[in-house]
């Protein structure tokens, strides 16, 4: 780990007031949809909402410029598919950082790794630890959930829906491997391959 440089805390917080301009955005709509008194000054500020989330944009875009060395990353991460800006510059800003030992590290410092919930002979359902950066678990599912519908990822998808699995879970499993990919390229300096994709977890 290492502290964050002014560059890499305004990274986080354009992301998170990001996220949160998002948030009252889609409440706003959801509050005035079917009120047509309200129609009209609705659209204005939901109009106001998507300008500024493009000004965000825009801020993000300029500042993985003005990092050394984060344009080339954030290009390689978006050569994921399902990858963005917004996933590309949080995992930018995460790998530069903090050191990771491998990939499983990556996943437990996510909060994405499994965790038993088993009782003497008991063995309960695994569930997410979720201890980590809710913001980053929101992002990769959000990537998770993109790459689902690629023709890359959609086989994967499609595999583990035959298997059972729910469709949260499967995009979530997706989104792991995600992770676990972008820290692969970061690590090794190449970019996206579809043969790096496996149906293991």
């Amino acid at each position: 780990y290492e502290p964050a440089t002014p560059e890499q805390r305004t990274m986080d917080e354009l992301l998170k007031r990001r996220a949160k301009i998002v948030s009252l955005k889609t409440a706003l709509r959801l509050t005035c949809d079917g009120a047509p008194s309200l129609k009209v000054k609705a659209v204005k500020l939901l109009d106001s909402f998507t300008e500024l989330l493009k000004q965000i944009d825009q801020e993000i875009t300029r500042l993985n410029k003005d990092i050394p060395s984060r344009a080339e990353q954030v290009c390689r991460l978006q050569s994921i598919a399902g990858v963005g800006l917004l996933t590309s510059s949080w995992l930018a800003n995460l790998f530069d950082r903090v050191r990771f030992i491998n990939s499983d590290a990556v996943v437990a410092f996510v909060g994405m790794d499994p965790r038993p919930c088993d009782s003497g002979q008991k063995r309960g359902r695994r569930r997410l630890s979720k201890r980590g950066p809710a913001e980053g678990r929101r992002l990769l599912f959000n990537a998770g959930m993109a790459a689902a519908k690629s023709k890359v990822w959609a086989p994967v998808y499609q595999h583990y829906r035959q298997l059972g699995w729910p469709s949260t879970a499967a995009i979530m499993i997706i989104a792991r491997k995600i992770l676990r990919i972008a820290f692969s390229l970061i690590k090794n300096g190449v970019d996206f391959n579809s043969h790096l994709i496996s149906i293991k977890t």
